[in-house]
């Protein structure tokens, strides 16, 4: 029982594991987003 206690819990853990990767996710492509600017204005002030 004990076992299947600690199965339900990491089930419990996994939910939010995966709404943090997709928040990790967006979080990433607004790097990208702002690195992608940041190579613009670099590009444009060398030209």
């Amino acid at each position: 029982n004990s076992s299947q206690k600690k199965h339900k819990s990491h089930k419990k853990r996994v939910l939010p594991n995966t709404s943090d990767a997709s928040v990790v996710l967006s979080s990433v492509s607004m790097i990208a987003a702002a690195g992608a600017m940041a190579a613009g204005t670099l590009l444009r002030k060398r030209v």
